[in-house]
């Protein structure tokens, strides 16, 4: 009998107004979690991006913006920034100003797609 492959990249993606379900959701992540979290929300481009200092107070690992062409840390929640798309690449995080995804952007198709193509049975998803 195989074992499944260990799930270490959780991406999540949420509404504009999905910040308080987050922050409970980071709270309860374990301080050696062995995976990599990836947060996408419709977020308007003009947002300060408040999203992982929010996260940040309420969580037990390391939260940040995501940043382009940034290696991905095991224990670690990256967010994705307003205007751009979050997307995974091998073990790097990617960020693109491609077309808006069901009018937004960063859009959470992408960094699904992205995910599984990078990840393939290593990734989980919350909605």
């Amino acid at each position: 009998m195989t074992s499944a492959a260990p799930k270490d990249v959780i991406v999540i993606g949420g509404s504009a107004g999905s910040g308080a379900i987050l922050g409970t959701l980071i709270a309860d992540l374990p301080a050696d979690l062995p995976a990599s979290v990836f947060i996408s929300t419709h977020i308007p481009a003009n947002s300060p991006g408040f999203l992982s200092e929010l996260l940040q107070s309420r969580a037990n690992i390391p939260v940040s913006e995501a940043i382009d062409a940034q290696p991905i840390e095991r224990g670690h929640v990256y967010v994705a920034v307003p205007d751009r798309h979050l997307m995974l690449f091998d073990s790097t995080i990617w960020l693109g100003k491609g077309p808006r995804e069901n009018m937004a952007r960063p859009a959470i198709d992408p960094l699904f797609r992205s995910a599984a193509v990078a990840y393939g049975s290593r990734w989980s998803v919350f909605c």
